[in-house]
């Protein structure tokens, strides 16, 4: 972002919920089985987001889309 100079670009961006842990002790934990299947399906999700944004979909649109599935 810095190089580029704004943050006027598309991305795709994934955050981590951490409670009240560490970041690094929280990041490089194990997975417990509920975020082994939490990570799987986000990974889906993300195929299918970056498959349509390919396919020249609307930025926003898909934004719209998957940002009201929660």
């Amino acid at each position: 972002i810095a190089m580029l100079g704004d943050q006027k670009f598309n991305r795709l961006r994934i955050g981590i919920d951490r409670d009240d842990k560490e970041v690094v002790d929280y990041v490089l934990s194990k997975l417990t089985k509920e975020q082994s299947k939490q990570l799987s399906d986000l990974l889906i999700t993300t195929n299918n987001i970056l498959d349509d944004y390919v396919s020249g979909k609307v930025y926003n649109d898909i934004m719209n889309i998957y940002n009201s599935k929660k």
